[in-house]
């Protein structure tokens, strides 16, 4: 009698336990609405012409202030589009679709806020583009005419898309 008493006591405190380990960590980023992605291209070395595009995920509430997080492992896409240029162009015409021309993968598990402290953006470099798109979309990418589309995959929370 004893001994099923204590193995029940046992058993429900480590009910507890894993009951409160959950709670305090769970998947979900309190009140997210949507993102936003911030991109633009930057050097990483000591010439002064781009070599990379940087993006940064900015997450916000219903209120529309930008929170943060942090232990969340979200799944990033990032799609990267441009519209082609034939030679010599340096503007794509006004009837001229984009098209897809990278795709690359990250995973982060916190927010990444602009500002002091702020972690590293996500970063393509125009030498992976070029390699995965050759020729004229990628002179596309260095005049600047590119739009990343990020998709965010929560563990709890859906699918959320920023252009």
């Amino acid at each position: 009698m004893k001994a099923t008493v204590f193995i029940t006591l046992i058993l429900t405190i480590m009910l507890l336990m894993s009951a409160f380990a959950c709670a305090t960590h769970s998947p979900i980023i309190p009140d997210l609405a949507y993102v936003r992605a911030v991109y633009g291209t930057y050097s990483n070395d000591a010439d002064p012409e781009p070599d990379a595009i940087g993006i940064t995920v900015l997450f916000y509430n219903t209120k529309s202030e930008q929170i943060s997080f942090k232990g969340i492992p979200i799944k990033v896409t990032v799609d990267l589009y441009a519209w082609p240029l034939e030679e010599g162009e340096q503007f794509p015409a006004d009837d001229q679709p984009k098209k897809a021309i990278y795709q690359k993968h990250f995973t982060i598990d916190s927010s990444r806020g602009m500002g002091v402290g702020a972690e590293e953006p996500m970063s393509i470099q125009f030498d992976d583009i070029e390699k995965a798109s050759p020729g004229r979309y990628f002179r596309g990418c260095i005049a600047g005419y590119f739009i990343p589309q990020v998709t965010l995959e929560t563990p709890e929370q859906g699918v959320f898309t920023a252009e």
